[in-house]
């Protein structure tokens, strides 16, 4: 999901210009390990600083994904209380920047 908040007035309605489409997604019973190859270099497979991705511990499941039950997508409310909390989570981390964004 992509949206905008300004930072002057975070209590107020953020902005959504984009939703989730992706169709399948992917089931772990155990977890996955993310990974930035910019500490890796020596993995197989990894080739240029900032490339990121998951893997699955185990076999993974994939199966279809179902928004129409998902209350970040029917539910304005939630999904508003939502984007206000990332929007302070991304003051705080500009405020620990002292200020840069």
């Amino acid at each position: 999901m992509s949206f905008t908040a300004k930072k002057s007035d975070l209590d107020k309605n953020c902005t959504v210009h984009g939703y989730p489409n992706k169709p399948i997604e992917l089931i772990a019973n155990c977890g996955f390990i993310f990974r930035s190859d910019s500490n890796s270099e020596d993995l197989p497979g990894f080739a240029g600083a900032g490339l990121f991705d998951s893997y699955a511990i185990e076999d993974e499941i994939e199966q279809r994904v179902t928004y129409s039950k998902d209350k970040l997508i029917t539910n304005s409310n939630a999904l508003q209380i939502m984007l206000k909390k990332v929007g302070r989570i991304g003051e705080t981390v500009e405020k620990a920047y002292e200020g840069m964004p």
